[in-house]
């Protein structure tokens, strides 16, 4: 599994939780995703080859928010973690 860390500055209300992770659990390769207000990112996981961080930046970007960065999430050796 890869994993994400999104920025997305708009985010402020149970709604806007609602649509992007509802968004996300709908694509397909998707494990999980999390919302976190107070940081204004959205933490997602997903099955490599399935979809790619271009196209979870696509998906919350479709649902009306902006998206001022996307890293991909590695552990302290420099290996993805899953």
């Amino acid at each position: 599994m890869a994993s994400a860390s999104i920025s997305v500055p708009e985010v402020h209300c149970q709604h806007c939780i609602d649509s992007i992770e509802g968004a996300l659990s709908a694509t397909d390769g998707v494990g999980d995703s999390t919302v976190d207000l107070r940081a204004r990112t959205v933490t997602v996981s997903w099955r490599d080859g399935a979809c790619d961080l271009a196209d979870l930046v696509t998906v919350i970007e479709d649902q009306g928010y902006e998206v001022t960065g996307a890293t991909r999430v590695l552990d302290d050796a420099g290996a993805e973690r899953s």
